[in-house]
Formats: structure tokens, sequence, C-alpha cells
């Protein structure tokens, strides 16, 4: 597919004879679960889709490949969007949120980063790290 970190394409399409317009934002390829992860922003409606970028309950930030750089990077990307956000759709769990939850996801992602916060261990030799509503699963 091709797609530009940090990209923004903007386009219209017509699913089932309603035009719908989305701006995708070419995130990142954090390899969480996927290394072509995208967000969607529907600004018409106020819906951000954050597929695995966030979503309620722990963030898996362990796969090969993760690169945590990248995912600080779009995290504070998506947290730009929340005043256009009515709410926030993750992939997994609980799939919606409040666009609140976007500048929280930032302070957490970057407590973690700056060792403020202390894990807890978790199986399979991961560790995680919990703020407030915030949890990412990582290695040690």
């Amino acid at each position: 597919m091709g797609l530009v970190r940090g990209a923004v394409v903007e386009k219209a399409y017509e699913i089932m004879g309603s035009m719908i317009s989305i701006a995708a934002f070419a995130l990142f390829a954090p390899a969480l679960y996927t290394p072509d992860a995208v967000c969607l922003l529907d600004r018409e409606q106020g819906l951000l889709f954050t597929g695995d970028t966030y979503y309620p309950g722990p963030i898996y930030l362990f796969g090969p490949g993760t690169d945590l750089e990248a995912y600080g990077t779009s995290v504070r990307r998506i947290a730009e969007l929340a005043p256009q956000v009515k709410i926030v759709l993750g992939a997994h769990n609980v799939p919606t949120a409040l666009p609140s939850i976007l500048p929280q996801l930032v302070s957490a992602f970057e407590a973690v980063r700056a060792g403020k916060i202390r894990p807890a261990e978790a199986s399979s030799g991961r560790v995680l790290y919990k703020v407030g509503e915030i949890s990412f699963r990582m290695k040690p």
C-alpha cells in the first residue's frame, strides 16, 4: 500500500449510495499486530478510529519490531486531534472512549518512557505499566 509516515490523505468514498469523507492518518508501523497500522478520522462525525494505537485495556507494545519512539510520536499526533473528536473508537475491549483520554495517553506513555512508573510483573515475561486508566504491556 505504500503509506507515508505522518501523511494525511483526504478522500470521499461512496458506500452503498452514500458519500462519506474520511481523513486517514498513516501514523506508523508499530508491529503491534500488523505493520500497517492507521488511524482514521471522520471529521464530519468527530469519530477517531485508533485501531491498535489506543484501546481501553493493556496496550500491547512488545511485538517484534515495535518502535516505541514512533508510538510516542503517533500518540502525540492523535492527541492533537482531541478538539475535533467526539468519540474515540479503539480496536479491542470496550470500543469507545471520550477524546479526553488522548492527552492522558500521551502523559501516561511519556511517564513510562521517563522511568517515572514502576512496572508490575505480567505473564509470559512481560511487565505491565499502569497510569490511571491507561496501561501498557511491554518487555522488561
